[in-house]
């Protein structure tokens, strides 16, 4: 069950962020970084990630990409 005031929160947020914070540019999506292979391509986003050169990224991985080891 939704509570009114969450609702009434969430419906002045989302006017806000569609309104103003991102047309404004005061709210950027983070980097979207697509690793090639798909799931074959894991371990390299996790190694990234290990030697930290991934910072405010969102890493993506195409399951279509994914081939059989």
């Amino acid at each position: 069950e939704v509570r009114p005031q969450d609702k009434e929160f969430a419906e002045k947020f989302y006017k806000a962020l569609t309104d103003v914070l991102l047309p404004q540019g005061l709210l950027k999506p983070n980097k979207v970084t697509k690793i090639p292979g798909g799931l074959n391509g894991v371990e390299q986003g996790f190694r990234q990630m290990m030697e930290n050169k991934v910072a405010a990224e969102k890493l993506v991985y195409t399951l279509a990409e994914t081939t059989k080891a």
